[in-house]
């Protein structure tokens, strides 16, 4: 069983050359270490002097990408969180006071969700009762609604990174996610809680100007992430994506694995939204064709189930956070490898887009000075267009490739681990640890040996038990 690793694979073996470009059979990929903050792996690596190159390949970025899409997420959403609870306490005063029963009951129930058992009031019995059937994430019943009616809770419980992973786990708090959607449900039916809910918010933005600009910023900051926050301010509405539909539609008993592939060999229109952009960038990845040869050292499957295994990567880290919205050489006495760029200009171009966006978000929630995604990312795409006129990089440019990627971000990656669920599959998915591996490639006509990152997702198969993806058969060096 394999545990959750980025690795970094090696490549040890190589098959004979014959009239096809690429290796005749699979090359051995030699897997090195796991590696949960890649840049240190690499810089400890590199320090031992036995490697001739790094390839600068996509995974890096994709890693990279997730990493700082979550952290986006989690500033988001923990300010949105104060902010609903700020709210949701001016709602208890006002069904107090009005004595709205729809209100005060909403309100109640949405305040106990926002804040730990220990630190709750005891609640009546109806309103306690919600409170648990929301909490279980069973059946249960919308008792305060003008027309009470029963409802499936289901969808109330955490998922991805709502979900409770302990107690040193980054924001947002777990309950956050199931208030939300309590809160969403009675809004979308109840013209005494929306008129309430906005009367709260213009309440607290005329007692605090910070409090609407607030509001504004969140509706910018989310809208670029996932698309349209909907009417409600501080409450996504969410909908029904189009990857979401496709499988669901499917059924519920499909492998995850093997039905993400399929979907991302469906064409997706590159989006002006986070999300969208993504999944567009797993298409790329899940399409890419080997036809450059420095590809050639391995075989074709070989690299289109390491990009497969990318795309899978970067899916399950964004499904991890949208479940609202539906350096430079320091050992220069050793030998220093050479960096060359993955040969996939589509896919670079779409992560650079992706981190220009992100560079928005993070100008929008919390001013600008974040530059260095959009700076190192724009170094990679001018590097591959100077590779592939087979020209040498100049020594400043590969020296800023050299240090972004053992010296640049070195962030742990929150999310890794955490459990999510992918409509119409069985079990759980998550993100495996990456690993540092080294494999091989074909360089200005001769076969070498490059350092480059493995990505993949996992599915629970059993208690306990994780399978990863069968289309990796062939990069078995990095199981």
């Amino acid at each position: 069983m394999r545990t959750l690793a980025s690795h970094l694979v090696v490549a040890v073996g190589l098959a004979a050359c014959t009239t096809s470009p690429f290796a005749t059979a699979p090359a051995s990929v030699e897997l090195l270490q796991p590696v949960e903050i890649p840049c240190s792996a690499l810089a400890r690596q590199v320090a031992k002097g036995e490697d001739e190159v790094i390839l600068f390949d996509t995974n890096f970025a994709v890693r990279e990408l997730v990493v700082d899409l979550h952290r986006m997420w989690m500033d988001v959403e923990a300010e949105r969180h104060e902010h609903v609870r700020g709210v949701v306490r001016r709602l208890v005063a006002a069904g107090r006071l009005q004595r709205d029963p729809v209100v005060a009951n909403v309100a109640a129930v949405a305040h106990a969700l926002l804040h730990e058992a220990s630190a709750r009031s005891p609640l009546p019995p109806a309103q306690a009762a919600e409170l648990a059937e929301v909490e279980a994430a069973g059946e249960g019943t919308m008792r305060f609604a003008a027309s009470p009616c029963t409802r499936s809770w289901a969808d109330a419980r955490p998922r991805g990174l709502y979900a409770d992973r302990g107690p040193d786990t980054l924001p947002p708090p777990t309950g956050l996610f199931a208030a939300t959607i309590y809160l969403r449900s009675y809004l979308r039916v109840s013209a005494e809680l929306r008129a309430a809910w906005a009367d709260a918010v213009a309440a607290a933005s005329s007692e605090d100007p910070n409090a609407a600009a607030a509001a504004e910023r969140f509706d910018r900051v989310w809208c670029t992430l996932f698309g349209e926050p909907g009417p409600w301010p501080w409450i996504p509405a969410g909908e029904i994506a189009s990857d979401v539909a496709w499988l669901v539609d499917r059924g519920p008993d499909g492998v995850a694995l093997e039905r993400l592939a399929t979907w991302f060999r469906i064409p997706v229109p590159d989006a002006d939204h986070g999300r969208g952009a993504v999944l567009h960038l797993c298409h790329l990845l899940a399409t890419a064709e080997p036809d450059d040869p420095l590809f050639f050292a391995m075989t074709a499957a070989q690299w289109r189930a390491k990009w497969l295994d990318a795309a899978t990567f970067a899916y399950v880290g964004l499904r991890e956070i949208d479940g609202l919205a539906t350096l430079y050489g320091r050992n220069m006495g050793r030998r220093q490898p050479r960096v060359v760029v993955e040969p996939l200009p589509e896919v670079w171009r779409s992560l650079q887009a992706i981190a220009h966006a992100h560079e928005r978000i993070a100008a929008t929630a919390r001013g600008p000075g974040r530059t260095e995604l959009r700076h190192w990312l724009d170094d990679v795409v001018e590097a591959l267009a100077i590779q592939q006129r087979n020209e040498d990089l100049p020594q400043q440019l590969e020296a800023r490739l050299f240090s972004t990627l053992l010296h640049g971000r070195a962030e742990q990656d929150s999310g890794l681990g955490s459990r999510t669920q992918i409509e119409g599959t069985r079990g759980e998915v998550r993100r495996a640890v990456p690993h540092l591996v080294r494999l091989p490639i074909r360089w200005r006509g001769e076969t070498r040996w490059a350092l480059a990152l493995r990505l993949w997702i996992e599915q629970e198969v059993g208690a306990g038990e994780w399978q990863g993806p069968p289309w990796g058969a062939d990069l078995s060096g990095a199981r």
